[in-house]
């Protein structure tokens, strides 16, 4: 692969970690520079190159967002300027912004020069049977971009299948979250049959942009950045932090069941100290192989939270968490490297400190066998 020389070693890894076989080291996301007049380059985090585009006129921000020759630009820009060490993968995410599957259905996206806001279309639940339209602007649009990088992007890097969302977020986008907690209240029946609604046209969502992908001869990915044999995406329901363990296991983990079961390797974002109550339940759903543990802004970062990674690997999961070099080193100790992957989350100065950093991780995951 282009961008990814070392691709069939990476492959294996990956294999190896999801099929619960016993690995040297722990799982690695690093990436640096390849040389440090190449900077320039980088605008913007690079695990997510396009989520931040920079623009001069407001009129420029639709075209950043959605010319596919400007943005295979940028791409191929980031990836020249990066070595992808260890496990990360140069992947071209088709971004749209976080849960577009509400703009499939109905709700008026607002590109932003870093993000995209969704507005509420739904007045009411009352009566509603929502509906896909397979002409939805939205839609086509992504199947394009989708088309062209799966097209463009055969053996020379991945492409990440837009952020769909979870099924409870779409539901709060169309709706909004205040809205949804008084449905919740009122006509939480409505709800239920509402989730699962919208999960199964997750699941034909899912499927489309992953047949276009692989039709197409290019590997897939997501806008997390890993790979894996198979379908494979992370599940979310930020929305869970509005609300109580019992109302999350009744309304929304009925869907969660339902997506996992579908996915070959599904991942659980778990995003911030408002959704850890919800963990019990999650450990419960046994087709999870993995849990990112996001704490969010403001929160202390991985160190603290070790009891709790803990507690997800003895319930049988995987962990990814984002972490320093010097934070990752540490928290090893008291992880299992086999259930474990770091995504290094500052770029490294030169490729010379990647490799010193992998092989001091190495060293010390061979401590812990």
């Amino acid at each position: 692969m282009e961008y990814k020389p070392d691709w069939e070693k990476a492959r294996e890894r990956y294999r190896a970690f999801w099929s619960d076989e016993e690995l040297e080291r722990c799982l690695l996301w690093v990436i640096n520079y390849r040389s440090q007049s190449q900077r320039s380059f980088l605008l913007h985090n690079p695990h997510m190159p396009n989520y931040q585009i920079e623009v001069i006129r407001d009129e420029e921000l639709l075209y950043r967002w959605t010319d596919f020759d400007f943005l295979l630009s940028y791409h191929q820009k980031v990836f020249s300027c990066l070595y992808y060490a260890a496990e990360a993968l140069p992947v071209f995410w088709i971004n749209l912004g976080p849960g577009v599957m509400a703009a499939f259905l109905g709700s008026k996206p607002e590109f932003r020069k870093d993000t995209v806001w969704f507005h509420p279309s739904l007045d009411s639940l009352q009566n509603l049977t929502l509906r896909f339209d397979p002409e939805n602007q939205w839609w086509k649009l992504t199947l394009s971009l989708t088309a062209q990088a799966a097209e463009t992007g055969v053996g020379k890097f991945f492409v990440g299948i837009t952020d769909l969302g979870g099924a409870g977020d779409i539901l709060a986008h169309l709706r909004s979250p205040e809205g949804l907690c008084i449905d919740l209240m009122e006509q939480k029946e409505k709800v239920k049959e509402i989730e699962l609604a919208i999960m199964d046209m997750w699941i034909a969502c899912y499927e489309e942009f992953y047949q276009l992908i692989v039709q197409r001869g290019s590997l897939v990915s997501h806008w997390l950045g890993t790979w894996a044999f198979g379908k494979h995406y992370p599940m979310q329901c930020d929305f869970s932090a509005m609300i109580s363990p019992d109302m999350f296991q009744e309304v929304f983990v009925p869907a969660l069941r339902k997506q996992a079961r579908y996915l070959d390797c599904p991942i659980y974002h778990l995003d911030g100290p408002g959704a850890v109550k919800h963990l019990p339940a999650l450990l419960s759903i046994e087709e999870i192989k993995a849990i990112q543990w996001v704490p969010g802004d403001g929160a202390p970062r991985i160190l603290h939270w070790i009891p709790l990674l803990q507690k997800i690997q003895a319930g049988g999961k995987r962990v990814i968490v984002y972490a320093s070099p010097e934070e990752a080193l540490e928290a090893i100790d008291y992880l299992e490297p086999s259930k474990t992957m770091f995504f290094i989350d500052r770029l490294l100065s030169s490729v010379e400190e990647a490799e010193a950093f992998i092989q001091s991780m190495s060293a010390r995951c061979r401590e812990r066998r």
